[in-house]
């Protein structure tokens, strides 16, 4: 079977200032588990933000802001 190409975006969201850029990469990375029947490994999350970006750290970042939430 072909494999799918993978749909272009811009991860390095250049144009944005780096506060409202790390804004997006977190509600990107927070998107993708809820509709996901499985766990997301983490370098299909790392394909949703800039090179060079942590995870670790936008999950990190996420946990701490989902903190208290009904989640």
């Amino acid at each position: 079977m072909a494999q799918r190409p993978e749909p272009q975006q811009d991860r390095e969201l250049a144009d944005l200032p780096a506060d409202l850029r790390w804004r997006e990469w977190l509600r990107r990375i927070e998107a993708v588990p809820f509709p996901a029947a499985t766990p997301v490994p983490r370098d299909h999350l790392a394909r949703l933000v800039g090179e060079g970006v942590s995870v670790d750290v936008l999950i990190g970042d996420l946990a701490a802001a989902m903190e208290g939430r009904c989640y």
